[in-house]
């Protein structure tokens, strides 16, 4: 069996880090899944309807937000730039999503070629992103991992090429990566802690020199988070703060941490499938003794380690989308395990890979599609309600200011139905009950009506009860029941 560390660093890629003919058919097969998401699937009620949100509010009134918040605006400046060109919201959204999605595959697929001078592995890896269901289906999003996985895998690439040339091409090539990074710390902030990891195996790797050159662009990046005007003295802390505010909040509201950890036994065994998994663990031992120059394995462990501990305290709750982050850095080292079984068996390597999309197929369908039509394919179908509620906002969306309380997990999702319209210039006339009001709630306190026309309560809401009992005295309840049938 061959060597599976990673190859040399002090010279020319190996023999067999060429190979493209192992890149085609995951890019291919990657591609086409992709574009089906883009095509199928619907807006997805919560985050990804709310970036859409942010970015047709934004393209009625553009304004400068600054670089960094709690959440990153760089995705509000780009898709809400491109609304302003003309077109539907979701549209773009879609647009953006492919191609950011499929970018990334070719990125990944050299990424992984270069530090281990493999192109069958890095083959194999590719494929098995490609028939990724989580990240399919980001290809019909608004999500912000899409962009981000596609510039970091660029960065990761400029770097790992860097360690390998002299001169002014490591030094190219070490700016090329540190702006990527810059980018994807715009899009998402796990891209910090991503850019430590990468400066520690790049010191190891190439010197103190190499390191603060790569590092140049994101010291700008936060240097100016503290100068800029637009962020009221804020920073990087006061973000953290918010946000683990509202992460404690979801636990409360919506689950525990009990529940939390096991989601991360739940969802990785769905997408990528426990089949992908296991392979990936049993790659970790396979190369184990190259442990210190596996940028990839790196990865894996410090963002497992970090985000698994903000598991047990604050409380901070895994979503499909988040454990994909820490999970694809896996996928290098699931298929080196998956070429292990192919040299003894091929028809047993293609049953493995068969049956993880089959495992994936089931758990889509009963997970996220909740049993819809064709939810064994990698999109979101939206249910029913939606469709119902979009015909009522199409009919009240120019006279009603609305006020509505969605269920957990969401079925519909009263932003969306304004987006499907086409009427971002009336979102203002619209609002969902907030953490903070769905915590005043849970302890007893009333929600304040005031100021709308009509409430939606969805009865499956944990907070229907004390927000039914907040409505005013004479007001006219037209009744639906959860499903708005």
């Amino acid at each position: 069996m061959p060597d599976p560390a990673p190859a040399p660093a002090d010279g020319a890629p190996a023999a067999n880090a060429g190979g493209l003919r192992w890149l085609w058919p995951g890019l291919a097969l990657g591609a086409a899944l992709r574009l089906l998401s883009a095509l199928l699937s619907a807006p997805t009620p919560g985050d990804d309807v709310g970036r859409l949100v942010a970015a047709c509010r934004w393209s009625e009134h553009p304004e400068w937000l600054g670089l960094s918040g709690v959440w990153p605006p760089l995705p509000t400046y780009l898709l809400g730039a491109l609304m302003r060109i003309g077109g539907e919201p979701q549209g773009w959204a879609r647009a953006l999503g492919w191609v950011t999605t499929t970018a990334a595959l070719p990125l990944f697929f050299f990424a992984i070629r270069d530090l281990y001078g493999d192109a069958r592995r890095a083959g194999l890896a590719t494929l098995l992103l490609a028939l990724y269901y989580v990240h399919i289906w980001m290809a019909g999003t608004a999500y912000t991992e899409a962009p981000y996985t596609c510039v970091l895998f660029a960065s990761l690439l400029c770097v790992i090429r860097a360690v390998r040339r002299t001169g002014t091409a490591r030094a190219r090539l070490l700016f090329a990566g540190g702006l990527a990074l810059a980018l994807a710390m715009l899009f998402r902030h796990e891209a910090r802690l991503v850019g430590l990891v990468v400066l520690v195996w790049l010191f190891r790797e190439a010197g103190r020199g190499a390191a603060l050159r790569y590092a140049i662009p994101s010291l700008v990046l936060l240097a100016w988070d503290l100068v800029d005007p637009s962020r009221w003295g804020a920073g990087f802390a006061d973000d953290a703060r918010v946000v683990a505010g509202m992460k404690l909040a979801e636990v409360t509201l919506h689950g525990s941490r009990l529940e939390a950890l096991r989601r991360w036994v739940i969802m990785p065994a769905g997408s990528p499938s426990a089949v992908v998994v296991l392979l990936g663990l049993a790659g970790l031992w396979i190369s184990r003794r190259g442990w210190r120059r596996d940028l990839w394995a790196w990865l894996f462990a410090v963002q497992t380690a970090v985000f698994l501990a903000l598991t047990i305290y604050p409380g901070w709750q895994p979503y499909l989308r988040y454990l994909f982050l820490y999970l694809v850095c896996l996928l290098p080292h699931a298929a080196l395990a998956l070429a292990a079984v192919a040299r003894r068996s091929r028809w047993a390597a293609v049953a493995l890979v068969v049956l993880a999309m089959v495992i994936q197929a089931v758990a889509w369908s009963r997970g996220r599609n909740e049993g819809r039509p064709l939810g064994w394919l990698p999109v979101y179908r939206a249910a029913a309600q939606q469709a119902v509620l979009d015909g009522w906002v199409r009919r009240h969306a120019a006279k009603d200011r609305v006020l509505a309380l969605e269920g957990y997990p969401q079925a519909w999702d009263v932003y969306d139905s304004v987006v499907r319209i086409g009427r971002c210039d009336l979102l203002s006339r619209f609002r969902s009950v907030s953490y903070d009001e769905r915590m005043k709630l849970s302890r007893g306190g009333r929600l304040d009506f005031g100021g709308y026309d009509v409430v939606l309560l969805n009865p499956s809401s944990g907070e229907f009860r004390p927000a039914w009992e907040s409505l005013p005295p004479g007001h006219r309840v037209e009744y639906q029941d959860e499903r708005l049938a």
